[in-house]
């Protein structure tokens, strides 16, 4: 299994079990009560590259994320 790291182009599934492609911003990592992956969208991750900000993002279940197959396209 690939590690989630920064940059990952990662799938991952919604409360009514649909999945979307997002870009993580971190590995996975200690939330308050369960693993997370912080996750934002590629339109904001390509932003904060350029502008040299931290992306807006938010903390996703662990269990729920997972390194997208090549060819993967994000999601809106």
């Amino acid at each position: 299994m690939t590690p989630i790291e920064p940059g990952s182009m990662v799938t991952a599934r919604t409360a009514t079990g649909d999945s979307v492609t997002r870009r993580a911003v971190s590995g996975v990592v200690d939330g308050l009560d369960f693993p997370v992956v912080w996750i934002a969208t590629e339109e904001e991750w390509a932003a904060s590259q350029a502008e040299g900000r931290p992306a807006d993002a938010l903390p996703w279940p662990a269990e729920d994320v997972a390194v997208a197959e090549v060819g993967t396209k994000a999601a809106a």
